[in-house]
């Protein structure tokens, strides 16, 4: 088995470094079509083969004209939602928490969940099947009024304390951003941290991830890519919502990179070595726990499964969108393979794109 590994391994770096050609061509076919379809302002793609990085970047970041670069600041959205399960693998590994643990055990003092909610476990709002709303019902219509400071911490957990889930628990599977947001705030208080700090801590510290962050320092902003609604109107700056632990992250092509080769198991990544407790935290968020849209994929803690099937290998992939973003992260184990794919534009079709790419470059290096 030993040797059928140092091959595979052999095999895919040769194709990694003979493949920047190839790899652009096929970058190209799928991207361009793309943003004619869409009518994209910019796109970034980053691809990760072997250890072998690459950038390819399409239009302009932001209005001014300005191109996409390795580290051009973007919305990540619902991406964030693989951190926040990573940060709860480690969590379990550590003895901390258990998958299925009652939510309630971890809640804050004076807070507690409803008659219908009280047998949810972390496991439920990890996949998706806490029978919560994709966002709390009670937030305001404008985007911009939706922030922390206007709908607190304290709002957020009322709308938890009140929620009734229709029916039993488990729930049916059902995107909730809501249930992420709350296992945020519930990692955190095993941790004895706040998440934003656990995340600097446990994962973008460690792997030098350092333009990955919730609020944009100083030295970002002139690097900030400007987002754009569907009618390629001007976006405004996703807020921090108060279930920020489900959509909150600003990051970079060259970070998602990154977090991308640690999670395929790569001991170094940007010339620092991986933490064993957070590669063994990774490789337990992508452990599939249930079957979602009508069998095709398999749910993860965050992230979803494509099982192999005959003809194609398994990919990892999670997708996240803001008013002004699109993007996806989508790994391939079989190859070293991790695809990051992002557009400044909303409601863009960035998870099927960063799909198409990472089958034919694992296509071509079969």
């Amino acid at each position: 088995m030993a040797l059928v590994s140092l091959l595979s391994t052999i095999a895919i770096n040769a194709f990694a470094q003979a493949a920047q050609g190839p790899v652009r061509q096929i970058v190209d076919s799928v991207v361009n079509p793309w943003i004619a379809k869409d009518k994209l302002p910019g796109v970034a793609v980053a691809v990760s083969l072997g250890g072998k990085e690459a950038f390819y970047f399409y239009g302009q970041r932001d209005d001014a004209g300005n191109p996409f670069r390795p580290d051009s600041v973007v919305e990540i959205g619902s991406c964030t939602k693989v951190f926040t399960a990573t940060l709860l693998a480690e969590q379990v590994n550590d003895g901390h928490m258990a998958l299925n643990d009652l939510a309630e055990k971890y809640f804050p003092p004076g807070d507690h969940l409803g008659s219908s909610t009280r047998d949810m476990t972390l496991l439920m709002l990890a996949t998706h099947t806490a029978g919560f709303p994709r966002d709390p019902t009670d937030i305001p219509n404008r985007l911009e009024k939706r922030n922390i400071d206007n709908y607190t911490t304290s709002d957020f957990f009322h709308f938890i304390d009140n929620w009734q889930v229709q029916g039993q628990l488990p729930a049916a599977y059902s995107y909730s951003n809501t249930g992420f947001g709350l296992l945020g705030y519930l990692v955190a208080k095993a941790a004895g941290a706040d998440w934003e700090n656990l995340l600097n801590e446990n994962i973008t510290k460690p792997l030098g991830m350092y333009d990955t962050v919730v609020r944009l320092r100083d030295d970002q902003q002139p690097r900030l890519a400007q987002g754009h609604r569907e009618n390629a109107a001007p976006a405004p700056q996703w807020p921090v919502f108060a279930w920020y632990a489900a959509g909150v992250l600003r990051s970079t092509s060259q970070d998602m990179l990154i977090f991308g080769e640690a999670n395929l198991g790569h001991p170094t990544v940007g010339g620092m070595t991986v933490p064993q407790e957070l590669a063994a935290a990774m490789k337990l968020a992508q452990q599939p726990r249930l079957p979602i849209d009508n069998g095709k994929l398999k749910q993860a803690l965050g992230w979803s499964i494509r099982p192999q099937s005959p003809g194609h290998d398994r990919l990892i992939r999670k997708d996240g969108g803001t008013a002004g973003f699109s993007s996806v992260i989508v790994l391939c184990p079989a190859k070293d393979l991790a695809v990051f794919v992002v557009t400044n534009q909303g409601q863009a079709e960035a998870s099927e794109v960063g799909t198409e790419i990472a089958d034919r470059v694992r296509a071509r290096a079969n």
